[in-house]
């Protein structure tokens, strides 16, 4: 689990402070060495504007029965979205965008 946390975070780092285009060829290296060497598996997506520019998966959903994971599969990820919004959250606070004391009808008024 931690292998795949490391992978993701490297992942989700890289497309938050990215300002350039992204290297699709670096990044499928780095995705390819981590599965080789069996640190990840699932399925790798980075979108720019809704626009999909990297797509793949990979490893197995059952590896006895040889049914690998594709881009539609779905996983139970369970609480590690948490993480996720926590770090983006922190990020927004960094950039002066928001407070953590902001309460939620301020920032989403349109909520009911």
């Amino acid at each position: 689990m931690t292998k795949v946390l490391s992978i993701m975070l490297l992942l989700l780092w890289v497309g938050v402070h990215s300002k350039a285009q992204i290297n699709v060829e670096k990044m499928d290296s780095i995705v390819q060495h981590a599965v080789t060497n069996d640190l990840f598996e699932g399925t790798v997506l980075i979108a720019d504007s809704g626009n999909i520019i990297y797509q793949k998966s990979f490893g197995f959903i059952d590896k006895d029965a040889v049914l690998p994971i594709e881009n539609a599969t779905s996983f139970g990820i369970a609480s590690i979205t948490k993480m996720f919004t926590a770090i983006i959250i922190l990020q927004l606070v960094e950039e002066g965008k928001i407070q953590l004391e902001d309460k939620l009808k301020t920032l989403l008024p349109d909520l009911n």
